[in-house]
């Protein structure tokens, strides 16, 4: 057995260290999956961004503490007004594109794309993943791509 400890969040948003024992068969360790080279492998991503503009959307200060951009919480910065947005994502796999949700991508601020990558996983899934801030707000993101269909996408902010 290996002993981890897994970091999550409930329903409610808040963050729980959880301890505990995970069978090593359960275990796929990241430095363990395949790196994918843009340029040799069959895999294309383009993250494009644009400026924040704020006639096209509606910046609201709750309280002291959460911030909203069209009625929903965003990531990239520590309340201040974004910068830089992410407006769109390509993928392809194999010529064949891929579409992710405008919900995937449309709350997130202050890309950095120079942090793109892209890995496959276990079972035909490819995660893309970048890490973004303005420096309090940071954030890491992935998008997971299961048989060639987007599936889901995962936030972590513990690093702040």
């Amino acid at each position: 057995m290996v002993e981890s400890a897994i970091y999550c969040k409930d329903n409610s948003g808040k963050s729980n260290w959880i301890e505990g024992y995970i069978y090593k068969t359960k275990v796929s360790l990241l430095p363990d999956w395949k790196t994918i080279n843009g340029k040799t492998e069959k895999i294309k991503v383009r993250v494009n961004t644009s400026s924040y503009l704020s006639r096209k959307h509606k910046f609201l200060k709750i309280d002291n503490d959460t911030y909203l951009i069209d009625g929903k919480r965003f990531w990239g910065t520590d309340g201040e007004i974004p910068k830089i947005g992410i407006s769109s994502i390509q993928v392809s796999i194999n010529i064949i594109p891929i579409i992710l949700p405008v919900n995937a991508y449309n709350d997130l601020y202050e890309p950095h794309l120079e942090t793109l990558s892209y890995t496959y996983g276990p079972g035909n899934t490819i995660y893309i993943s970048m890490n973004n801030s303005d420096g309090a707000g940071g954030y890491s993101i992935i998008w997971i791509i299961k048989d060639n269909k987007y599936y889901a996408r995962y936030i972590d902010d513990s690093m702040v």
